[in-house]
């Protein structure tokens, strides 16, 4: 692989030295973040996609490991030329661990907002994935979806979209129409009971700007 004089060549041959499957996550995240833009190709990127996914889910912690950075380096490496089977295998583990990620514990590290994004960003739909958030009762769904709509909040207040300015208005605000449904409130406020302690902050939080946008 090609590497930007800037890169340390180290990264490379780690990354080189083992089959795919046996790949380290400090391999895999040390060439991750790079990918592409400084070093490899989008036909590197696509042998290496399959561990990178995989290690977004089970490892990560590392740029260019979260899925909203994983959705734009395929954009960027025209992933819709590939064979159809491979587009196909990407919808589904996007799709799969956005389902994954409403219900994962927070210190899994793994946002389903940045599924979302990703999974959107992609070319799937919308409000499937929504009404699956939202058919979820579990107390993890609603920390989720309390942390999104505080982030929804806060750009919009700051004008700063982050990685979601990455997808068209349309869906932002279909997005915000979502999050703006009576019904977050109430199945943020029923998870009241259920949430870890450590993790009850976020869900008063949400309640305290639902409540303060209601009155608006």
């Amino acid at each position: 692989m090609h590497t930007s004089p800037a890169e340390d060549p180290a990264i490379v041959s780690h990354v080189l030295a083992h089959p795919l499957r046996k790949l380290s996550n400090d391999a895999i995240g040390a060439y991750a973040g790079s990918a592409i833009f400084t070093i490899g190709d989008p036909q590197d990127y696509q042998h290496f996609l399959p561990r990178v996914l995989e290690l977004a889910v089970t490892g990560g912690g590392w740029v260019g490991g979260e899925a909203w950075a994983i959705a734009n380096k395929l954009v960027y490496a025209r992933w819709e030329t590939w064979e159809l089977s491979q587009k196909n295998a990407v919808f589904a583990f996007f799709a799969d661990a956005f389902r994954w990620a409403i219900d994962a514990r927070s210190e899994q590290w793994s946002e389903p907002k940045s599924w979302l994004y990703g999974s959107v960003k992609l070319g799937l739909e919308l409000q499937p994935l929504l009404d699956d958030w939202r058919a979820s009762g579990t107390p993890q769904a609603a920390y989720h979806l309390a942390d999104f709509y505080s982030y929804w909040t806060r750009a919009n207040d700051e004008g700063e979209l982050i990685y979601w300015d990455g997808v068209v208005t349309r869906v932002w605000q279909e997005v915000g129409l979502w999050l703006h449904d009576p019904v977050t409130r109430l199945q943020i406020a029923g998870a009241m009971s259920e949430i870890d302690d450590h993790e009850r902050w976020a869900l008063e939080a949400a309640l305290v700007a639902i409540d303060g946008s209601s009155r608006h």
